[in-house]
């Protein structure tokens, strides 16, 4: 097939435009926090623990992964600590709907 001006051209655009967005990495988000923290303050170990919600105190909170995070005990703090991605809510808290 013949390459016409106009197919260059559209070749070439299309490359860059490809090309401009394909090292692109979309950054995940944060997990969900309200008030400044995690899960709206509520201890995501205890999840796991207690089976049941359960109120992080302002005197066990943790960073990671840029977010604060609070317990209600120092032992779930200790433990959040030993293993995040354990304890973290998957998809950061956010519905994969």
């Amino acid at each position: 097939m013949m390459q016409t001006r106009r197919n260059v051209i559209a070749s070439a655009l299309g490359a860059s435009v490809v090309g401009g967005t394909a090292g692109r990495a979309v950054a995940a988000p944060r997990a969900l926090t309200e008030n400044g923290l995690a899960l709206g303050g509520y201890d995501c170990v205890a999840y796991w623990t207690a089976k049941k919600a359960t109120r992080g105190q302002p005197s066990w909170t943790f960073e990671w992964s840029g977010v604060n995070w609070a317990f209600a005990s120092q032992a779930n703090r200790d433990a959040f600590v030993a293993g995040p991605e354990r304890y973290a809510p998957a998809f950061n808290g956010y519905c994969v709907y």
